[in-house]
């Protein structure tokens, strides 16, 4: 689905992604791990079309993004989440998965999306009709996914979803996206929170400093002698 090859990216003339390589296949969960400042951010707003390209190239269901205004790739099935609690607080509930629905091809199904989202996530269904600034930060940050999910991509991208969040939402929030693959969508999930990640992904790619340094299986990963030690604090 997603063919990432050589892709070099920064901000002006600081080059933050080095050469990065990797693949997401459709329905596919893959995990983006690494310290904070490896790069994985950054990657992903490349991918999503915020972020010029220095070199590389990047394809999405065989054809290629380079040069294609974020909008495009919306439509053409790239939906992307950025850290944090990216919603419009003086903004409903309903109003914001609303606005998630815009792209052409989520307006037919804009309904069955938005009782799917409130099916995933309740809490947003219970409080529709609030102001998305009065909810709390994990439930925002449970809107901006389900806002994402409603424009309906055939993959997310999602950056650090555990961002500032209590282990018990944290927790929460990782079981609603376990039940985000077996529906079709693929993830490709940016993560400073390893063993979390690994958990849900069947593949990872671990970065540092811009480069990929370890790629393989989760269990794999999760077992790598560098991984324990650099990561897990094993």
């Amino acid at each position: 689905m997603l063919e990432v090859e050589l892709l070099r990216a920064g901000y002006g003339p600081v080059e933050v992604v080095c050469g990065v390589s990797l693949r997401v296949g459709t329905g596919e969960t893959v995990a983006l791990v690494g310290s904070n400042g490896a790069g994985k951010s950054t990657l992903l707003r490349a991918v999503a079309g915020l972020v010029p390209l220095i070199g590389g190239t990047i394809s999405f269901e065989g054809q290629r993004l380079d040069g294609l205004p974020p909008h495009r790739r919306l439509e053409m099935g790239l939906g992307y989440v950025p850290e944090g609690h990216p919603v419009f607080p003086f903004m409903t509930v309903q109003e914001n998965l609303e606005l998630g629905a815009m792209a052409p091809r989520a307006r037919a199904h804009r309904r069955r999306n938005l009782d799917r989202v409130m099916e995933l996530f309740p809490v947003l269904g219970r409080r529709r009709r609030a102001l998305a600034g009065t909810l709390s930060g994990g439930e925002q940050r449970m809107l901006a996914i389900a806002r994402g999910l409603v424009g309906e991509p055939r993959l997310l991208l999602l950056d650090e979803p555990s961002f500032g969040l209590a282990p018990l939402v944290l927790a929460r929030i990782y079981r609603c996206l376990a039940e985000v693959g077996p529906s079709g969508v693929g993830l490709l999930l940016a993560e400073q929170h390893v063993a979390r990640a690994l958990s849900l992904a069947r593949r990872g790619y671990v970065l540092s400093q811009g480069r990929v340094v370890l790629e393989g299986g989760s269990e794999e990963l999760l077992g790598h002698p560098q991984v324990r030690r650099a990561y897990l604090g094993l």
